[in-house]
């Protein structure tokens, strides 16, 4: 069709790879794949996959770009959707499904998918969840860590605890650092966090007095510190 022709000729201009809209019916992403193929398009197909967050959310956004929802999801959300959290556990784990589902019709079709492309809005506990459950981080449970399950929160006015969130518990089994690990495999060794400056303005300045001023940085001078 013309919209496959439209993007066979951003490959063969030089795109390295394709990156699809969010969906939630996988039928749906197999289709665009089977498509591309027969059209001749090779390139590395990575699918876009956005966890329900709410079901106004969802209803808004599919409506807004026209996407289609499977049923059997609505029909799974319909009782529950005034309840948000009950919302986010049925979205991470139809998009658990699907990308279980993909992967497994990748291997029987003999086509490879690159990765998947999460959509997290800033919201990335349905997301970690979602690679947890793939198999793609580790999350330790009590057993395995000295803290407890919950944590007390540091604002001590509040006198209230928190549930330990799964990012925080998505961790390897390197020493605790005062900060909330990273669930990126290229971050999971990160021992070194920049300090906030903006706590230590002397030696702030003292660190950037021979910083050009702007406009230099990126576009400037590239022998200068701020380049």
């Amino acid at each position: 069709d013309v919209e496959m022709q439209h993007l066979k000729a951003k490959m063969l201009a030089g795109a390295d790879f394709v990156m699809t809209q969010f969906f939630y019916d996988m039928d749906v992403f197999l289709d665009f794949v089977r498509r591309c193929k027969k059209a001749g398009i090779d390139s590395p197909i990575i699918a876009g996959v956005m966890p329900v967050q709410s079901y106004s959310s969802l209803i808004k956004m599919t409506e807004f770009c026209g996407i289609s929802v499977p049923q059997s999801l609505l029909d799974r959300l319909e009782g529950v959707k005034d309840d948000d959290e009950e919302v986010k556990t049925i979205g991470w784990e139809h998009a658990t499904e699907m990308c279980r589902a993909i992967l497994t019709s990748a291997e029987s079709e003999d086509f490879q998918v690159e990765g998947f492309h999460f959509y997290t809005l800033n919201l990335e506990r349905s997301t970690t969840r979602i690679l947890a459950a793939l198999g793609a981080v580790e999350v330790l449970d009590g057993s395995s860590r000295a803290s407890s399950s919950t944590m007390l929160d540091q604002n001590q006015d509040q006198g209230r605890q928190r549930k330990e969130s799964i990012s925080e518990r998505a961790t390897s089994t390197r020493r605790v650092l005062p900060w909330k690990p990273s669930a990126m495999d290229r971050r999971l060794k990160e021992d070194v966090r920049p300090i906030n400056w903006s706590n230590r303005p002397r030696s702030y300045v003292q660190r950037t007095d021979d910083w050009d001023d702007y406009p230099n940085g990126r576009w400037g001078d590239s022998t200068s510190p701020a380049f």
